[in-house]
């Protein structure tokens, strides 16, 4: 994990990368459904979910391979392989659960903290770089597909309190930790971030790339990392 500045003082820690395919495994191998903290407002939904399994590729990696992002896994997943791991999906800074509304603020957001503190508008910096991160209109031509994670070494802040976490932009969206509770669960909506490699330009800016998507969703270009405090 890198260890960085928050807005108000104080510090919080982020993954260096997104959660690859291989630490995926060997969370889905060892059978673990951690349970949400009682003061989570996601512990009812997510304790119905009986396997956390991703919906694609799950034959056991080899190689590289181990090194791509973890996609296809839901919300409700991401956040018991945070706390498998003795972590926190990204999300509020703080213990007030994050808004929807709020999911632009580095001061409440820990996934926004570390992608735009400094006042970037992408993790490298205020203006677009097409050849930084792995997104589609990169030349002589894109990759097309999600690449092992830190793959892209200019996609970090510039050097500083800030750099060495890698891929915020591009590669996959990344769950964060906000949603609206209390719809049902076809509607109920929850936040990615980043945009993915299909994306380009805003898409994949550190707040313009915000979505709300089902919670449920487990979507090829979906994928998550942990923060802690």
């Amino acid at each position: 994990m890198r260890r960085i500045p928050l807005p108000g003082g104080g510090t919080m820690c982020i993954d260096q990368t997104e959660v690859t395919v291989g630490e995926y495994q060997a969370f889905v191998a060892h059978g673990a459904l951690p349970e949400l903290p009682a003061s989570d407002p996601a512990r009812p939904r997510c304790a119905a979910v009986t396997s956390h399994r991703a919906a694609c590729d799950n034959e056991p990696c080899m190689g590289a391979a181990c090194d791509l992002p973890q996609t296809c896994v839901n919300q409700c997943d991401a956040k018991a392989y945070c706390i498998w791991v003795g972590k926190r999906l990204c999300g509020p800074v703080g213990d007030e659960p994050l808004a929807l509304s709020e999911v632009g603020d580095p001061a409440r957001n820990q996934w926004m903290n570390a992608c735009s503190s400094d006042g970037r508008s992408w993790p490298y910096g205020p203006d677009y770089d097409g050849q930084a991160c792995n997104t589609s209109d990169r030349r002589p031509f894109a990759c097309g597909r999600p690449a092992v994670t830190s793959a892209f070494e200019g996609c970090q802040a510039p050097p500083g309190a800030y750099d060495q976490v890698f891929d915020l932009s591009g590669n996959v969206s990344e769950w964060v930790d906000a949603s609206q509770e209390g719809a049902d669960w076809p509607e109920l909506r929850c936040v990615v971030m980043g945009g993915s490699y299909v994306h380009y330009w805003g898409d994949v800016s550190c707040a313009g790339a915000t979505l709300e998507w089902p919670c449920n969703a487990r979507h090829p270009e979906f994928g998550f990392r942990c923060c802690a405090r």
